[in-house]
């Protein structure tokens, strides 16, 4: 009797294990098919994220072309700034030039202005040739002259070889000529009348000369 009294709940028992074991395979199953179905849309957007980055030939030779375009850009703005340069180094070597040009220009317009003061202390000198050379007046006379001279020196001046030279009408300039002799042959300077000079190589006054003929 005791036995057939337990079998029943043995039944029941065993009957609620299969329905929880059927319940947990269901459940494995389940969740293997959300794992599946998550791996699948991980799989998705991968591809699609891959083929975001993939480029058309057209649109590559769209891009290349942009690139081609900047890079010739470059090279004329490059071009541009180089010229530019140049042109900069070269007005600022015509700057320089026109600078030293016209202070040589204002050197030598002084100096020019200068001159008749020379002249006159040069006749001064020559009306003194009789005089003692230890006469106050003549020594003060020459004192001056040789001071203001070498100071025209130090600023260019030169003064032009004309006596017993051949007459050069770049340099000389004839107002008298003069019978020719074995001193001074035909052609040759034979007196100065005026003395000519030069400033850095460029003439400001010729020598006014009498030429041997």
């Amino acid at each position: 009797m005791a036995d057939k009294k337990h079998a029943p709940e043995e039944e029941i028992i065993e009957k609620e294990n299969l329905e929880q074991e059927k319940a947990a395979a269901e459940a494995s199953v389940e969740s293997e098919s959300e794992v599946k179905e998550d791996s699948a849309e991980t799989e998705k957007k991968k591809s699609k994220k891959h083929a975001a980055k993939t480029y058309t030939q057209k649109e590559m030779d769209v891009a290349v072309e942009e690139l081609l375009k900047v890079q010739k850009q470059r090279d004329e703005y490059l071009d541009m700034a180089q010229r530019q340069r140049a042109e900069f180094d070269n007005f600022r070597k015509r700057s320089e030039t026109q600078r030293l040009e016209a202070n040589g220009n204002g050197a030598r317009d002084t100096i020019a202005a200068i001159l008749p003061v020379v002249d006159n202390m040069q006749r001064a000198i020559k009306q003194c040739e009789n005089v003692a050379d230890d006469d106050p007046l003549k020594q003060g006379i020459m004192m001056v002259f040789n001071q203001l001279y070498e100071t025209l020196k130090s600023l260019g001046l030169e003064k032009i070889e004309a006596l017993g030279e051949a007459f050069d009408h770049n340099l000389h300039h004839a107002v008298v000529e003069g019978e020719a002799s074995d001193e001074y042959p035909a052609g040759t300077v034979m007196e100065v009348l005026q003395d000519g000079y030069k400033v850095k190589e460029k003439i400001i006054r010729y020598a006014m000369v009498k030429v041997a003929k």
